[in-house]
């Protein structure tokens, strides 16, 4: 009797692990709302006054540029990985704080309420996660303080190797 209860064990347990040993264990959905609670505002204040304005900037690190202000940005990314913020819609603009008058050092809007609007494929904006807007109608998210949350556009994200997020508005 004992071997005969085994034996539903052992072939759960091998279907488990061939699922895994497959890559069957990758999740996709598609869904109209959604939010990365893991992914907050900045609590970093500007440094000094702000310049605002139009145009691009590239970007080839996003190490500590993040401040709690708000703005709004469309991101893309080149080929060598560096990242372009532009401003080209009504409401978004490029800020620089300045420290000092010889000091102009282009920051990242991060706080609550900040909208990233990504255009085709950007990766490592935040570690771990790909973003991936469409060119006509970019994926927007907007920080809040219940995280990183899908306000509009079209798109996808990619969460490490293991899911994927199809991004579409409401009907």
């Amino acid at each position: 009797m004992k071997n005969n209860t085994m034996i539903p064990h052992v072939i759960i347990g091998l279907s488990f692990f061939l699922l895994l040993a497959t890559g069957c264990n990758r999740r996709e959905i598609t869904v109209s709302q959604y939010q990365i609670k893991e992914i907050q505002p900045s609590a970093e204040a500007p440094r000094g006054s702000m310049l605002g304005g139009t145009g691009d900037q590239m970007i080839s690190s996003l190490k500590g540029i993040r401040r709690d202000h708000k703005g709004n940005l469309t991101l893309s990314q080149l080929e060598s990985g560096a990242y372009i913020a532009s401003a080209v819609l009504p409401d978004e603009m490029i800020y620089n704080e300045m420290e000092s008058f010889t000091s102009l050092n282009f920051i990242l809007p991060a706080g609550e309420g900040s909208k990233y609007r990504f255009k085709g494929e950007v990766k490592g904006f935040y570690e771990g996660y790909t973003f991936i807007g469409n060119e006509e109608n970019p994926l927007e998210m907007t920080l809040q303080k219940e995280g990183l949350t899908y306000t509009g556009g079209m798109g996808t994200i990619l969460i490490g190797e293991e899911r994927i997020v199809h991004l579409v508005p409401k009907e």
